[in-house]
């Protein structure tokens, strides 16, 4: 029997004599996905044919399927939101400081922020970005990093 387990804190030692346990873990956020956003699933990439084509069953339709070591994704949603969180506490101070209304604001993260992230990565021809590809002349600009 398998059990495939989704959570990456939940310490299931306790079944692995009962189970054949297969750790996936899921890139995503669950309103996006539940918006169509596709997320990724990252399988083992140790495990047998009988356990992919399990786990190929079951989230197939689901999600994009990468077989790599699950264990280098583990943190990966937790970084992204975090560094997220902290360019909107900074953008939200910034905004304040120029006395932008916050409804305002809210819907320029929701907007334009979104917008930009869901861009990515950008077309070549997109003058808006370009322009600011280069304003910011560091190593954000160098396309290799991207």
């Amino acid at each position: 029997m398998f059990l495939i387990n989704i959570s990456s804190s939940v310490d299931l030692q306790n079944l692995s004599e009962k189970f054949k346990i297969i750790n996936v873990k899921i890139i995503g956020e669950a309103e996006e996905i539940d918006r169509g956003n596709v997320p990724a699933v990252i399988v083992p990439n140790n495990l047998d044919n009988e356990c992919f084509s399990v786990v190929k069953y079951v989230f197939g339709k689901f999600g994009h399927i990468k077989e790599d070591d699950v264990h280098k994704y583990k943190d990966l949603n937790r970084l992204i939101a975090t560094e997220t969180i902290k360019v909107l506490f900074n953008l939200k101070e910034q905004m304040a400081s120029k006395n932008i209304d916050e409804k305002i604001a809210k819907i320029a993260i929701n907007n334009v922020m979104a917008g930009t992230c869901k861009g990515y990565p950008w077309p070549d021809d997109d003058e808006f970005i370009q322009n600011i590809l280069k304003t910011l002349n560091n190593k954000y600009y160098d396309k290799t990093l991207l």
